[in-house]
C-alpha cells in the first residue's frame, strides 16, 4: 500500500488537494484507534496504536474521495450514511472473516457498531471535504 501511495503521488495531477485530503486520514485513524482502545478491534500483535496497514488503507481511502469517489461527495447525505452504514460494515466484517482483525464483540454486535460509526463517519468525511478542505469549491454543494 506504501508503494501504491507513492505510485500515486507521482501520477496524480491533483498532488496539492490530495495532500489536504489526507488530513480526513488522521481523523479516520483516530477513530479506528478509539474502537482499538474500547475493544471493539483487536489485531493479532499487540500495540498501543493501530497497525500501519490499517493507518496507509485509510490513506488509500480517502485519497479516493478525491478521485474514484468524488461523486460521493456531492450525493444528498441519506445515500452517504446509507452507503457508509452498509459497505463500512462490510469492509470490517470481511476484514474479521479474513482474519485481519478480531474483536471482543459478537459478529452481530460487531457490524452494528461498525455500521453506525460508518454511517457517520462518512457523511462527516464528506461534510468536512466540502465545506473545510475546499469551501471554495460551492459545486460540491450536496442535495440534502
Amino acid at each position: 500500500m506504501f508503494g501504491l501511495l507513492i505510485i500515486h503521488f507521482l501520477l496524480s495531477p491533483t498532488k496539492y488537494n490530495d495532500v489536504k485530503v489526507l488530513l480526513l486520514a488522521l481523523l479516520g485513524c483516530s477513530i479506528d484507534q478509539f474502537l482499538y482502545v474500547l475493544g471493539v478491534l483487536e489485531f493479532t500483535t499487540y500495540s498501543a496504536f493501530i497497525p500501519t496497514w490499517l493507518v496507509l488503507l485509510w490513506c488509500c481511502f480517502v485519497l479516493s474521495l478525491n478521485h474514484s469517489l468524488h461523486w460521493l461527495i456531492k450525493s444528498p447525505i441519506v445515500i452517504q450514511v446509507i452507503l457508509g452504514g452498509v459497505f463500512g460494515s462490510l469492509s470490517y466484517f470481511a476484514a474479521l472473516n479474513f482474519s485481519a482483525l478480531q474483536t471482543t464483540l459478537s459478529s452481530s454486535y460487531f457490524v452494528i457498531v461498525i455500521a453506525v460509526t460508518w454511517a457517520i463517519v462518512l457523511p462527516t468525511f464528506c461534510v468536512i471535504f466540502r465545506e473545510l478542505l475546499f469551501p471554495q469549491n460551492k459545486k460540491l454543494h450536496s442535495h440534502t
